[in-house]
């Protein structure tokens, strides 16, 4: 349970370092992949026999992206300010180091992994190796990217949102003792018919 606490005490030390201009977005992105044995494995019968049994078969993939934004002036449509970006970087790599003391891994990507990531998220497409933008028709229930029918499902009622005033980072399950589990933990056992991220 203290995990769930720590996590959310690293987030609001992250807050506290960034301070006002910027936006935060954390993504959590689940996908159905098929497992592929890595290229440096051993080269031993038990190692190949194992990596052979598990060869082609789909699992969910998540990958998890922390974007921070700095905002933008409203006056400007583009504006570049070289010390504001000096600063921007010496805040993400505190952040870096904030993830780092608490022992979670965490990588800066460069621009050409921006560039990937950005045209996976466009695309909607985390599992093939290529990726290629296609034609988006938007609809009044949802996008049609290629041959992918898009949808956003909200989480939460917005017509009507009832908050409660605390919330637990965590909710316990009753399974003859008190376990934690994470407030989203359905969504890793969500298999959608022909669903291939979430």
């Amino acid at each position: 349970m203290d995990a769930y606490y720590d996590f959310h005490h690293l987030f609001t030390n992250i807050l506290k370092v960034l301070g006002t201009g910027y936006r935060i977005q954390k993504q959590d992105i689940l996908c159905k992949k098929s497992f592929l044995p890595p290229q440096n494995r051993k080269n031993d019968y038990l190692s190949n026999r194992y990596f052979e049994h598990f060869k082609g078969r789909i699992y969910t993939d998540i990958s998890t992206y922390l974007v921070i934004t700095g905002e933008v002036e409203r006056s400007k449509f583009f504006s570049f300010d070289p010390r504001r970006f000096d600063t921007f970087i010496r805040n993400i790599t505190k952040v870096l180091g904030l993830f780092a003391n608490r022992g979670i891994r965490a990588k800066l990507l460069n621009e050409n992994e921006i560039e990937i990531y950005i045209k996976r998220f466009l695309s909607i497409n985390f599992n093939q190796q290529t990726v290629s933008l296609k034609n988006i028709k938007a609809r009044e229930e949802n996008l049609i990217i290629g041959e992918k029918n898009v949808q956003c499902i909200s989480l939460v009622d917005i017509d009507e949102v009832n908050f409660p005033s605390v919330i637990k980072p965590y909710k316990e399950v009753n399974i003859g003792l008190r376990f934690p589990v994470d407030l989203l933990s359905f969504l890793h056992d969500t298999n959608p018919p022909q669903g291939e991220s979430l």
